[in-house]
């Protein structure tokens, strides 16, 4: 049996409505410095509801500088209909995170998954 156009909203929302933080999708804008260089600041773009959960067991160690950096990957669930990249962050609890990957919502999907690094 196939579940109609609003029993799926209707699951769409009560998913979404227990999500617990407000997240803000920020985009990176580059005004020129007048001296041959830029700025950049990160404009929000949309902000949604959203859940973060641990992704995986380990952490990954990128090198920076000679020390290795420990950061932890998470899943930051959004929407299925939030529109957002790679060159997005996403900004919550006063903490910034990375966009690395999007899932694929699909036709179905209750909600996408982000793949996100948090920023120090």
């Amino acid at each position: 049996m196939a579940i109609s156009p609003a029993e799926l909203d209707c699951a769409r929302d009560g998913t979404t409505d227990s999500f617990p933080e407000v997240v803000a999708i920020k985009a990176a804008t580059r005004t020129s410095d007048g001296a041959g260089g830029y700025t950049t600041a990160w404009t929000t773009v949309a902000t949604v509801a959203g859940m973060l959960t641990i992704a995986g067991a380990q952490a990954t160690e990128p090198v920076v500088g000679d020390r290795q950096s420990a950061s932890r990957r998470y899943a930051l669930r959004v929407p299925h209909d939030t529109t957002v990249t790679t060159k997005h962050r996403a900004v919550f609890s006063g903490r910034t995170f990375e966009i690395v990957g999007v899932g694929d919502s699909g036709s179905l999907a209750l909600f996408r998954t982000l793949d996100v690094v948090e920023l120090t």
